[in-house]
């Protein structure tokens, strides 16, 4: 029978159509996932990063939070109490940064070890 739509038989549009190898350099079709792939990485090293620098080492953000929430939960203290913060906060500090600094060798050292 002949099809309404192409006017001929199916069986000869089938046989004289013919495909080719071509695709386009640019992937239109897999754009909007490589976006969304794209900003799920910048999201989470933001966040990571955000994360790492709450913490309460050395040269990081983090520090001065510790010391405001220091302030807010003792107050401005001096004397004995005012050398209990600054206790408190050496103390702190210096385990979180020892703490970072170990978690970055053995980080660095399974990364060497998995690619012997």
């Amino acid at each position: 029978g002949i099809n309404a739509e192409y006017g001929e038989d199916p069986a000869h549009l089938f046989h004289t159509l013919s495909t080719s190898d071509y695709s386009s350099l640019i992937l239109w079709r897999d754009l909007p996932n490589t976006i969304e792939m794209f900003l799920m990485y910048v999201v989470s090293l933001s966040g990571a990063l955000a994360i790492f620098n709450a913490v309460p080492g050395l040269f990081l953000d983090g520090q001065h939070m510790l010391e405001a929430f220091l302030d807010l939960v003792l107050g401005g203290y001096h004397g004995y109490y005012g050398q209990a913060k600054e206790h408190i906060m050496m103390a702190v500090i210096v385990l979180s940064t020892l703490l970072v600094g170990v978690n970055v060798v053995v980080a660095f050292v399974s990364v060497c070890m998995l690619y012997q």
